[in-house]
């Protein structure tokens, strides 16, 4: 995670277009993934571009994000039909044909509220999804360690019970939503997992979200669904003090130091091979909280995929492999006072 700092203002009823400088890693990478954190986001809305930078020239402007925080704001989707000869955005993901070291991102901004907006918070997620991550060895510290971390199923939640404010959504929610399951539910339920835990630890009631909170406040309308990463992110760290982002890991040595450390982290995992069912089925894809990790080194979750036995222990082979699906994606939220764990994998973590 590179995190970029002197970002731009807000300002009331005005359209602000800033052109970043460029960012520029120590590696080659493929793919990109932006995210953001804005305070009192309820009039805010961002479009976010991303451009490939090469020694000879710059790829076209790719749209990796039009978000707003209230639907009622502005829109809020991922761009679909992007692909060109030299990349293409996969909902929250830029992922270029071949590979660049340089990205440069432009930036619109929009304010429609007397409470001014912050951008307290922008960072790029690199990968090399041809290389293979360089796991460091496990550290067994963390064996036998399990974080609080408050259990909740996306269960609950089918078309018709799951109630939210209409003052806050779209046309495009609202016809979703008649045709929802609570399947669709998971990264919104493990997103309000880890801020509730959050809430409890730093006695912050304000913290404490219900899944419908979540499920309004991340959702894209182009996709159509609460699953894009980014999203989930911005919600998390639109509260003040909230640090929130995507990042990939190089292996689970790294989740181990931060479970020490007591940050709990969301991962992206293919659900059928991490209960051990063999090949990935097409479209499932699956969040999971990781709260633990048992004494022989296997990860606990708290896995919202289960009614009742949400807390989960599976096999660390099987999750190895469904979280590699993922380039080992994870969604981390955690207080701006702390600090993650300085051991963590090479342009990761780094933190502003």
């Amino acid at each position: 995670m590179r995190s970029l700092d002197h970002l731009p203002e807000f300002q009331k009823d005005k359209e602000i277009v800033t052109t970043l400088e460029p960012v520029t890693t120590e590696f080659a990478w493929n793919e990109a993934i932006v995210s953001w954190n804005v305070s009192h986001a309820d009039g805010a809305s961002l479009k976010i571009e991303g451009q490939a930078v090469y020694e000879d020239h710059s790829s076209r402007w790719y749209t990796l994000a039009e978000w707003a925080g209230n639907m009622h704001g502005g829109a809020r989707r991922s761009v679909n039909d992007q692909k060109d000869d030299e990349g293409s955005v996969l909902t929250d993901t830029l992922r270029l044909q071949g590979m660049a070291k340089t990205l440069r991102l432009r930036i619109t901004q929009r304010s429609v509220t007397d409470n001014t907006p912050e951008l307290r918070f922008l960072g790029v997620s690199f990968t090399n999804t041809v290389g293979v991550p360089q796991d460091a060895s496990a550290f067994k510290q963390a064996w036998g360690k399990v974080l609080d971390v408050p259990r909740r199923s996306q269960m609950p939640y089918e078309n018709g019970h799951l109630k939210y404010n209409p003052d806050r959504v779209s046309s495009n929610f609202e016809t979703w939503f008649k045709g929802v399951t609570s399947a669709q539910y998971c990264s919104p339920t493990s997103s309000s997992m880890v801020l509730n835990y959050w809430g409890k630890a730093l006695g912050r009631p304000d913290l404490a979200v219900d899944v419908p909170d979540v499920v309004v406040g991340v959702f894209d309308e182009n996709m159509p669904g609460t699953g894009n990463w980014p999203f989930n992110c911005a919600y998390m760290g639109s509260f003040v003090g909230i640090r929130s982002y995507v990042a990939r890991l190089n292996g689970v040595s790294d989740l181990e130091r931060l479970i020490d450390a007591g940050f709990p982290v969301i991962c992206s995992v293919a659900y059928n091979l991490l209960q051990g069912n063999g090949k990935p089925a097409g479209g499932d894809g699956h969040l999971v909280v990781l709260v633990g990790f048992e004494a022989n080194g296997d990860p606990i979750f708290n896995d919202p995929g289960w009614s009742e036995k949400i807390r989960q222990t599976y096999k660390r082979a099987d999750f190895v492999k469904a979280w590699g699906k993922s380039f080992n994606t994870v969604y981390l939220a955690y207080p701006e006072s702390k600090e993650p764990p300085k051991a963590i994998g090479p342009a990761v973590l780094s933190h502003s």
